[in-house]
């Protein structure tokens, strides 16, 4: 009896000490990997970059900086409490045999961190623009603090639009699946939707004209297609007449839009030739 309590004095001494060694590590460790709470000078001086978006990245870490969340989105969170920003990727230095990781700062001020699921490949990306001069930025919005009528206001999160470069599809893939995407929405409403959605995630001028030609052509075609069904003349001319104004006031350029321009031209006559043919017997 006795060696038996001695062992389990013993046994329980062990996990003591282990737990209290593993969790003062951690909390080094934390404090370690914390790094500055502000956008350090020598990376505010390099050049920005922006990463293209196209998935949405929940920022791990905001519990720790809801204080400062609050100061920067105060009185600027809209109905729906978002507040749309620009993020800093910054890398936080390897500590001891703790690996490093990936800081979020915006407007200067640390917000929380990359979760560790895509730390590695941008620690990779980030060190090497860093090199170059260059530091990464990308969308970011920031979430919450509604004020409830009891007087307590949700927390704060922070999304970044983010995907790394090496992930990022071509443009022609982009434009090739909103084609499909906006084809397949049943009202105009969905269709100029699709398009919004779309065009957020092409980054030259040329790619988001040609996108938005494709679907000014698949709105014409289901305008003429939808005028077909009306019941009244009037209604039909009426319906291809607006059509017509919508498509030359747009912003995408006219040579792109040509033929759209001649199907609705060519439906207006075809509507009015019947007239025309009566008065003319």
């Amino acid at each position: 009896m006795g060696w038996f309590c001695v062992i389990c004095c013993v046994v329980l001494l062990a996990f003591y000490l282990f737990g209290s060694n593993l969790s003062e590590a951690s909390k080094k460790g934390e404090r370690s990997l914390e790094g500055p709470a502000l956008l350090p000078q020598s990376i505010a001086g390099l050049t920005p970059q922006f990463l293209a978006g196209g998935a949405c990245v929940d920022v791990d870490g905001e519990s720790r900086y809801q204080q400062e969340l609050e100061e920067i989105a105060s009185g600027r969170t809209d109905e729906t409490h978002r507040y749309s920003t620009t993020a800093t990727l910054v890398c936080v230095p390897r500590v001891g045999k703790m690996s490093g990781g990936v800081a979020v700062f915006v407007e200067g001020r640390r917000v929380g961190d990359l979760p560790l699921g895509v730390v590695r490949e941008f620690r990779e990306l980030l060190n090497a623009m860093q090199a170059k001069g260059e530091v990464a930025t990308c969308k970011a919005t920031i979430l919450g603090g509604k004020l409830m009528e009891s007087g307590w206001r949700t927390s704060f999160g922070v999304q970044l639009d983010l995907v790394h470069p090496d992930r990022v599809p071509t443009e022609s893939a982009i434009i090739a699946k909103a084609k499909r995407e906006i084809e397949d929405r049943k009202s105009p409403e969905g269709r100029r939707s699709a398009l919004r959605d779309s065009l957020r995630l092409l980054w030259t001028d040329e790619s988001r004209q040609l996108l938005l030609a494709e679907a000014s052509r698949i709105e014409v075609e289901r305008t003429i297609e939808g005028a077909s069904l009306l019941r009244t003349k009037a209604g039909r001319k009426r319906r291809l007449e607006d059509a017509l104004a919508a498509l030359k006031a747009d912003e995408v350029p006219d040579e792109l839009q040509q033929e759209q321009v001649k199907w609705l031209e060519d439906a207006l006559r075809e509507l009015d030739a019947p007239a025309e043919g009566k008065m003319t017997s």
